[in-house]
């Protein structure tokens, strides 16, 4: 299976249609992100490509907007998980350290989710420009790099040794 750009798309815009009520538009983007973030986790659904990539997509627009990250960091975010993930993917047992939910596994690696996931980080810096001019982003966010089991590992270590927030 592969991402099929106009179902991402139509995924993206269904999530932010249900969350439209909000009337803050960066809590749209939350809103929108954790509702996917849901249906990803019913069984079957995690593996889906396309589901992925604008889970990806709504993910980093939404930590971008709030400013709890910089687009520098979301973007190394971005290149770096689908790196790491690629390695994990080699075998069964570090494919599960992955996995937010230890059920789902992971979606395969691809192109296509990091365009997406970095199409969210520089629509994200847009919403916040426009809605939180004055917000001060951290450089880089520690903390916003725990997802559970192997990330939350390397957060703590780099924590440690830095600060949670710099």
């Amino acid at each position: 299976m592969a991402v099929d750009h106009v179902q991402v798309f139509q995924l993206i815009a269904h999530y932010q249609a249900r969350a439209s009520s909000e009337p803050d538009p960066i809590k749209v983007n939350e809103v929108a992100f954790r509702e996917i973030q849901r249906y990803r986790q019913t069984p079957g659904v995690s593996t889906h490509e396309s589901v992925a990539a604008a889970e990806h997509y709504l993910f980093a627009r939404f930590m971008v907007s709030t400013g709890t990250v910089s687009r520098d960091q979301m973007d190394a975010m971005v290149m770096g998980y689908d790196g790491v993930k690629f390695l994990a993917q080699q075998t069964e047992t570090t494919e599960k350290w992955m996995r937010h939910n230890p059920a789902n596994p992971t979606s395969k690696v691809s192109a296509a989710s990091v365009v997406w996931g970095l199409k969210g980080c520089a629509d994200g810096e847009a919403d916040r420009i426009k809605h939180l001019p004055g917000v001060k982003v951290p450089t880089w966010n520690w903390d916003a790099m725990k997802f559970g089991g192997f990330t939350d590992k390397v957060a703590n270590v780099g924590s440690a040794v830095t600060g949670s927030r710099y």
